[in-house]
């Protein structure tokens, strides 16, 4: 048997036209169960539902810029040579290293822009 940490039940009644707006509003923050959400509205009055995919995106251009750096690396600690060309692209990549970077703390300046207004 699951062990619960939540013992209390509450219950309330609705209308049939609350139920409906409810739902549609736990359909647009992607919940669904009514417990959760209602738990979250009730002890922090609102919900704050976040998209990763910027994020997901910044890391997964970062992580291929790096494959490309260690490639090169592997490379030249196997035949102890480095070519100009290779020079600059390791420089064009460490620049676009900083940019994404930059774009990672701007993103999180604004959540955490965003977490400080939700918790006034």
């Amino acid at each position: 048997m699951e062990k619960r940490t939540r013992h209390v039940n509450l219950h309330f009644r609705v209308t049939p036209e609350e139920k409906e707006k409810i739902q549609g509003i736990m359909k647009e923050y992607h919940c669904n169960d009514f417990g959760q959400y209602a738990r979250r509205m009730l002890l922090a009055g609102h919900i704050l539902i976040l998209d990763w995919k910027e994020i997901s995106n910044i890391r997964r251009q970062i992580a291929g810029i790096a494959t490309n750096i260690n490639q090169i690396a592997f490379r030249v600690n196997a035949t102890h040579r480095i070519y100009y060309d290779e020079i600059r692209q390791l420089q064009n990549q460490l620049t676009e290293i900083f940019r994404l970077l930059n774009l990672y703390a701007e993103v999180f300046e604004k959540l955490d822009d965003l977490l400080d207004k939700v918790s006034d």
